[in-house]
């Protein structure tokens, strides 16, 4: 006989602000019955994937945080990212989330089951089932280092802002930054200061912020 999988009402996929905000107003309708799947060990998503120096909202912290949960004491107009996700954590903790969190679980497929019409769930900590499926994994989770020529010949050091190497020091060294949108703008003044050079490419180069 086969044992019957774990199953929710609702599995979130994503810990970010829309897997939280679903999570909260599930419970203030009364629907305790899910679980918010996420692969990385804390909350927050973008916030706390970017930690580039300089990251901060592009987005007023008065009109980027959730309607429902205010917050007064934002330290700038555009706060900086850790303080947007220490905000999510005090989310998390106000509302009585932590219960419902299963960290280290990276959803790898989802497939609505029509025979028993439930959603089947594959995790990296297997498998669960569920009435209804919500995908809040964000449009730019996975980063893409677009395929510049020439790059597998550079002899530096390579990465996306999304993932900083917090272990590689910038001061002294010449800095190419390819991309002009929110985060560059970002990195540049922050940098510049400790580094000879920091350099963004006047030419738009298709696909140098592109994620998948």
């Amino acid at each position: 006989m086969s044992q019957s999988l774990p199953h929710v009402r609702v599995a979130i996929a994503g810990a970010g602000f829309a897997g939280l905000g679903m999570a909260i107003r599930l419970k203030q309708v009364g629907i305790n019955d899910f679980l918010v799947f996420e692969r990385a060990d804390d909350v927050g998503g973008v916030w706390r994937d970017n930690v580039y120096p300089g990251c901060a909202c592009d987005v007023q912290s008065l009109l980027y945080s959730f309607s429902f949960v205010p917050n007064p004491v934002w330290s700038h107009v555009y706060s900086p990212g850790a303080e947007i996700q220490d905000y999510l954590r005090e989310c998390v903790m106000r509302f009585g989330l932590s219960p419902f969190l299963r960290f280290g679980h990276a959803v790898l497929s989802a497939r609505w089951d029509a025979a028993r019409q439930h959603w089947r769930l594959e995790t990296s900590r297997g498998p669960f089932t569920a009435d209804v499926f919500v995908s809040a994994v964000g449009a730019m989770s996975e980063p893409l280092i677009p395929p510049l020529p020439g790059l597998e010949r550079f002899q530096g050091k390579v990465m996306h802002s999304a993932r900083w190497d917090m272990d590689s020091p910038l001061a002294g060294r010449t800095v190419g930054v390819v991309g002009t949108g929110a985060s560059s703008a970002q990195i540049v003044p922050a940098i510049q200061p400790t580094v000879p050079s920091a350099v963004r490419p006047p030419a738009y180069l298709p696909g140098c912020n592109a994620l998948r």
